[in-house]
């Protein structure tokens, strides 16, 4: 039974929650689908985009300090 047919069987309206989920859902396939379609130079090269953040932030040093106000 899917969400629409339990709603239809109780005469409810989605909720909003409900309706989030379902966007979230559908921006996945969405996404699912344009990556299958890059080809392997442009995954190649967002692989090693992906790599040299890594290498930045694990090097990356934080130092904290108190704000004055």
């Amino acid at each position: 039974m899917t969400n629409k047919d339990y709603y239809m069987k109780n005469n409810e309206k989605p909720s909003a929650v409900n309706e989030e989920q379902a966007y979230y859902e559908s921006a996945e396939k969405a996404r699912i689908i344009e990556s299958i379609l890059l080809s392997d130079t442009e995954k190649f090269k967002l692989f090693t985009k992906l790599m040299r953040i890594n290498i930045m932030l694990r090097n990356a040093k934080v130092i904290h300090a108190k704000i004055q106000e």
